[in-house]
């Protein structure tokens, strides 16, 4: 009978290292699983910031635009002589015209 009672030791062995396995791998699953989703939401925050940051840049880059293009415009309307050889004699290398544009090339 001690044949018998090493065959359950074994058995009994066996049983428990492929419970320790199984066990070991479900928890390696589960833990892989979840460090990929953490990944994913990780990932979709950074392109999230990432697209704010952007949108905020294209809005101040807007407003800068919009600034600088109404400054140009008031300072325009207020020279006559500008609006005269641009507008009514389409004479875009008068020194009134090319003057003008390069006062305001560099600020733009």
């Amino acid at each position: 009978m001690p044949n018998d009672g090493s065959h359950r030791m074994m058995k009994y062995i066996v049983t428990f290292i492929a419970g320790i396995l199984l066990a070991g791998s479900i928890v390696f699953l589960i833990m892989r699983h979840q460090s990929q989703r953490q990944g994913d939401v990780s990932a979709a925050g950074e392109l999230i910031a990432a697209g704010e940051a952007v949108e905020k840049r294209i809005q101040e880059t807007t407003r800068d635009v919009a600034l600088r293009l109404s400054a140009f415009a008031r300072e325009v309307a207020a020279d006559q002589l500008f609006s005269l050889r641009l507008l009514a004699e389409n004479s875009v290398s008068a020194p009134e015209v090319t003057g003008k544009a390069a006062q305001f090339l560099k600020p733009m």
